[in-house]
């Protein structure tokens, strides 16, 4: 699967004729229903339009299956109710061959039936009285989005694994802020510190020259801690596949 497309790492545009695979965004113009999510993540679709007017494109997708009974955010399209516009940030893969992304669902798949199997083991922060302490790895959540330029960072930091080095106190022992390590890799580097808006002042170096940063975290912003960093990877991996 090396040579399929990931939109946010490559510059290459979807076009016409491609075939997508579908994936949920942060932010969308378009708001569609559990049904029609969870069967856009499950099927091929197929760029049949693209509207260039906007300031950003947007893709008509449809689908060759037909829908029984019929999702009603979708589309008439051919006579069937079977096509849904998305926005860009929406497509997890393209490819102008369907096989390609056949392979991918098929991975993904069997990688769902393993990652559930680790899930039963994991605690959930919500559904535990442990507090999260130095040394534990965290995943974190952002509710909302400031700054719609920062985007590509909090989609980044929400995708690691930070490990907490400092907690600060107020009066009364409470927990008031959380300071995490997280990596920064050269792709994130570039992107962000270097051609977007980022304080490169913020970023570290270990002396085997990795690149690191100190964030700042709130007790809400903790979605899951534990010891065991494999844990913490298994829940990203959950995450990735909405289970």
């Amino acid at each position: 699967m090396k040579h399929l497309k990931l939109y946010e790492m490559i510059e290459d545009e979807p076009q016409l004729g491609d075939y997508i695979i579908f994936k949920e965004a942060s932010f969308s113009n378009y708001k569609h229903s559990k049904d029609a999510i969870k069967f856009m993540k499950n099927n091929i679709g197929k760029i049949v339009d693209i509207d260039i007017d906007n300031k950003k494109p947007y893709y008509l997708i449809q689908y060759e299956k037909i829908l029984k009974p019929p999702i009603m955010d979708f589309y008439t399209q051919d006579g069937n109710r079977n096509s849904r516009w998305i926005t860009k940030e929406e497509i997890e893969y393209f490819s102008k061959n369907k096989k390609d992304l056949k392979i991918y669902i098929d991975a993904s798949k069997l990688q769902v039936n393993i990652i559930s199997k680790k899930l039963k083991h994991l605690k959930l922060y919500e559904l535990i009285k442990d507090k999260p302490k130095i040394g534990n790895y965290i995943v974190i959540e952002f509710p909302f989005r400031v700054k719609m330029w920062e985007k590509m960072w909090e989609n980044y930091i929400e995708s690691q694994i930070g490990e907490i080095i400092e907690i600060k106190k107020w009066h009364g022992n409470i927990e008031a802020e959380y300071r995490a390590i997280y990596y920064v890799d050269d792709y994130i580097y570039d992107k962000h510190f270097v051609d977007g808006v980022g304080d490169k002042s913020l970023i570290e170096y270990q002396k085997n020259g990795e690149k690191f940063i100190i964030m700042h975290i709130n007790r809400e912003n903790i979605i899951f801690f534990s010891s065991n960093k494999k844990d913490c990877e298994t829940y990203l991996e959950a995450k990735k596949y909405n289970l």
